[in-house]
């Protein structure tokens, strides 16, 4: 491997988890290359919030989804 005179970060095969959100660029990840439940409803710009309630009003589930 020959190297240019510059500054960086090297991943090679064999390596795992060492790739940082800095060394993505912005709107580059597909669903593909997340695991499942790696995305939660704190990861979520705007949140929808649904409450399955019973009768009684008590709530039974909540269901989180992306908003706008």
């Amino acid at each position: 491997i020959t190297f240019e005179d510059v500054t960086g970060t090297v991943v090679s095969t064999g390596s795992s988890r060492l790739v940082t959100g800095a060394m993505i660029a912005l709107d580059t990840v597909e669903e593909v290359n997340m695991a499942d439940d790696a995305i939660g409803s704190d990861q979520l710009k705007t949140l929808v919030t649904l409450l399955i309630k019973n009768s009684g009003g008590s709530t039974l589930k909540t269901i989180y989804g992306a908003g706008a």
